[in-house]
């Protein structure tokens, strides 16, 4: 077997499920070399782990092990909505249950890296502050997040209303209709021209976007609105990367501001045309950064700049 062909084998993505405590099944991937030092993404609200495509391949090819995993009713995983009911007041700890189910699984013998986007990146705040498993986390890299959904009365009051407008998104009458448009060639080609990407790559993304149930989005803004981890993002050690993007109206920039001001050892990258999907928008910035970051702080090779 020559040489290609061991790089082939070692860089073979490797797609499976497990089992979360309530028998559904996660999905999750494993691309990259084998050996190579594992990096962990988490995928944000509403959206799953696809929406990292442009990052996976540079990480890949700078010989990280890249893991990443759909969550419950997300991408790949199962969208049995029993636990729903069960879960309705406690999504968020579900959430953390099973992404720490999934590292135990995983069962990493060395430090790791996570890099999360969105409610991904408050899920890499809490298990880097808060849990018995953050002396194992060797880096964080935070895409469009923040510590709570907003400090503001009247951005909350705004929030309010996303309820409604995901049951007119999803209202039956609308939804066929709705899906139509998301999927017809003309709009995958306009997307396609805009973001400069592979019409197939925007499908993708458009056909994961457009099937996770109203119910779990709905919960899941409902446990969102609750939470507020600004009180512990000085408890965070390891080094921390914050991408704001200027124009993000999610997740706006001051909190990325903030973060980056409150925990200890953080770095800021802000993009000055970037919305809440940075790593779509401005992928080759923000993976040149990522990879600044990485060979600094948590170096495929093991050996720090």
């Amino acid at each position: 077997m020559n040489e290609d062909s061991l790089n082939y084998l070692r860089t073979l993505v490797k797609a499976m499920y497990f089992k979360s405590e309530d028998g559904a099944n996660l999905f999750y991937e494993i691309q990259g070399k084998k050996n190579g030092r594992p990096l962990i993404f988490l995928h944000g609200w509403g959206v799953g782990s696809v929406f990292f495509s442009e990052q996976i391949p540079p990480l890949v090819k700078e010989g990280y092990k890249v893991i990443t995993m759909d969550a419950r009713s997300h991408g790949k995983s199962d969208r049995d909505t029993k636990y729903m009911e069960l879960y309705k007041d406690r999504m968020l700890d579900l959430m953390y249950k099973d992404f720490k189910n999934f590292l135990y699984h995983l069962d990493l013998k060395e430090e790791f890296t996570l890099i999360g986007h969105s409610a991904g990146g408050g899920i890499s705040i809490a298990f880097s502050s808060l849990t018995e498993l953050k002396e194992k986390i060797a880096s964080i890299v935070i895409i469009n997040s923040g510590y709570t959904i907003s400090e503001h009365p009247s951005v909350l009051l705004l929030w309010e209303l996303v309820p409604l407008f995901v049951n007119v998104l999803y209202n039956p009458l609308l939804r066929t209709g709705y899906k139509l448009v998301l999927r017809n060639d003309a709009t995958i080609t306009a997307l396609a021209l805009a973001l400069q990407q592979p019409r197939e790559k925007v499908k993708s993304w458009i056909n994961d976007l457009i099937n996770i149930p109203k119910e779990q989005i709905i919960l899941e803004y409902q446990n969102f609105k609750r939470y507020n981890l600004k009180e512990h993002l000085k408890d965070i050690k390891c080094p921390s990367l914050i991408i704001g993007g200027q124009l993000d109206m999610v997740t706006p920039v001051y909190m990325s501001r903030q973060m980056a001001k409150d925990i200890p050892k953080s770095e800021l990258f802000i993009l000055r045309n970037a919305g809440h999907f940075a790593m779509l928008e401005q992928a080759k910035q923000v993976n040149k950064k990522i990879l600044e970051f990485l060979r600094v702080h948590y170096p495929a090779n093991g050996i720090s700049i």
